[in-house]
């Protein structure tokens, strides 16, 4: 197949400013320039992680690759790999740190022992990093479950404003660091919140999708302070089959979405899960595939992560090379990814899809 050069505007982290210690009344960070600078990039698979769960809620692990159908724009793919092997994970922790959670704060600060117990897995990392009136990296990715821990136990509270966006900037920019065969997660922790608009948002989940990164996000704004007492119960084990095992990944496969670039009209494509769009975590979890979930106490935190580490740790791994690419030059269009599945009572997870804009060379 030949290859397929696209040119991708990435709005990254690059132009923040350098961690300072926090000061009082610090002013809000600037906008990034939407034209901050160019990668040329040459994919030509579409990598898919998808979930089958049955009718109780259970994780499928026996579906086999001619029970799965794939169309593109409605047009049927031929699946060149479907893997159940676990991939080890990457994962950003981003957690609203903004003074309107100042009572929720205290609680998440021992919850750093969930993700690295719940998530990571043996062969797994983890960042940490805060968003409030700044973004914050408070630690780069690691294996080391107790830094990550530690990272938790230092989390600031401060300032009003709520730079979520910004935050998901920086994620997908320190992901774009990890090794190909990596699973690609960010996990938000926050009310929802975000002082970003709606534009700047959906070049975000653009270039999440480009990246095939799921964001699965936990809205903390339910959150009732007399619950705090309870504590979570003891941590569940995972489930059988889920310690991550060495990944199997052919070479020559490439993360990401054929032909994908956040330039253009984005918000056309969008319109596909409108639905998603009314809040800033959905729409960022159901634009990846990924879960939203509320907690109202912080054993629903716990419960939340826990069903994110089920998930992660019983995904395949589905690529293919779409047969349907527009031929007009520079021409933007928005591709629609559905997967089934022959088999009764079972729903799919995976990404809605992704953007494709045709060579000009």
């Amino acid at each position: 197949m030949k290859r397929i050069s696209i040119v991708v505007i990435l709005l990254t982290a690059s132009a923040f400013a350098q961690q300072q210690a926090p000061q009082p009344a610090q002013p809000a960070p600037q906008p990034i320039p939407e034209d901050a600078f160019r990668i040329v990039t040459r994919i030509s698979v579409v990598d898919l992680p998808v979930s089958f769960i049955d009718q109780k809620g259970q994780f499928l692990s026996n579906v086999k690759i001619s029970d799965v159908t794939v169309t593109d724009n409605g047009v049927l793919q031929k699946v060149a790999l479907f893997d159940e092997t676990m991939r080890p994970i990457s994962m950003v922790i981003l957690i609203d740190t903004s003074s309107r959670l100042s009572d929720l704060i205290p609680h998440l600060r021992k919850s750093g022992i969930l993700f690295t117990q719940l998530v990571m897995g043996g062969s797994g990392d983890a960042a940490v990093v805060t968003y409030d009136h700044t973004v914050d990296v408070r630690q780069e990715f690691t294996s080391d479950a107790d830094a990550v821990e530690k990272a938790f136990q230092q989390l600031p509270c401060q300032g009003e404003d709520a730079h979520l966006t910004d935050g998901v900037f920086r994620s997908l920019d320190m992901l774009k660091t990890r090794p190909p065969e990596r699973r690609r997660v960010i996990v938000i922790l926050g009310d929802g919140l975000d002082a970003t608009g709606e534009n700047r948002r959906n070049q975000a989940l653009a270039e999440a999708q480009l990246a095939n990164v799921s964001i699965y996000s936990v809205q903390l704004s339910g959150f009732k302070s007399q619950d705090f007492a309870e504590g979570p119960e003891p941590l569940s084990s995972m489930p059988a089959g889920a310690v991550p095992h060495e990944p199997g990944v052919p070479n020559g496969t490439n993360t990401g979405a054929s032909g994908f670039s956040i330039g253009g009209n984005v918000s056309s494509g969008t319109a596909l899960i409108r639905g998603a769009m009314a809040r800033a975590l959905t729409t960022y979890s159901e634009g990846t595939g990924a879960e939203h979930m509320s907690a109202k106490n912080i054993r629903a935190v716990e419960n939340a992560v826990q069903a994110i580490g089920r998930e992660l740790h019983s995904q395949y791994w589905l690529a293919y090379r779409p047969n349907n690419l527009g031929s007009t030059p520079g021409a933007a269009e928005f591709h629609k990814i559905v997967v089934k599945v022959n088999a009764k009572g079972v729903t799919v997870h995976n990404r809605p899809g992704y953007f494709y804009v045709a060579p000009t060379q």
